[in-house]
């Protein structure tokens, strides 16, 4: 509703954030929504929901960061100072299942540790993993370059790995209700066996 009325509304990449949209926010999302003139979201599920809602099929599409190769984002990572080789955790919502994920992969390549990007709260320091708290975007970006691999929960973690070539294994907590972004970007790469539910066999 911020547009002025009668200019042209577009969406790139959007996502719900969610699978399946709560009842009570049906109407206001049609509603809105019919007001743009080109769709696009960024999973798959999205493309359904609004199907569902509009009876058109809006573009799936890849996630603005994918826009740009690894050697555009090269030219602003900064390199991390720490001992290689190392697998890199990016943690949004804790999950054991993470760390236990991360040293089964450090263990297949000779001599790497484990290195940890905390991003959520409530994530617990732990002595067999570095835990990195204040790296800035630039930082961000020169772990995930650095790595050996990447263990995340994280559709932008994930997201990172695979543009910068890295073996990526995401892990799905239980009680993660968005992971259809990640589901929907390792289809379009032909890397849906990488996924990892907790607690699951899949």
């Amino acid at each position: 509703t911020f547009a002025p009325s009668g200019k042209p509304r577009v969406s790139y990449a959007s996502s719900f954030g969610v699978s399946v949209l709560p009842g009570h926010t049906k109407g206001i999302y049609k509603e809105r929504l019919a007001a743009y003139e080109r769709l696009s979201v960024r999973e798959e599920q999205g493309v359904k929901i609004i199907q569902d809602l509009l009876g058109c099929s809006p573009e799936h599409v890849l996630d603005p960061t994918l826009l740009l190769t690894d050697v555009d984002w090269a030219d602003v990572a900064v390199p991390v100072d720490l001992p290689m080789p190392y697998v890199l955790i990016y943690e949004l919502m804790p999950c054991d299942e993470l760390a236990a994920v991360a040293q089964r992969v450090a263990s297949q390549i000779k001599g790497a540790h484990v290195v940890r990007i905390r991003g959520g709260a409530g994530i617990r320091s732990r002595p067999d993993i570095a835990d990195v708290d204040d790296a800035g975007p630039s930082e961000f970006l020169g772990l995930f370059q650095g790595s050996s691999a990447a263990v995340t929960n994280s559709f932008h973690g994930t997201a990172f790995a695979i543009n910068f070539k890295k073996p990526v294994y995401p892990v799905i907590p239980c009680r993660m209700r968005n992971a259809g972004r990640i589901e929907s970007l390792l289809k379009m790469v032909e890397l849906s066996d990488r996924m990892i539910y907790e607690k699951s066999d899949k």
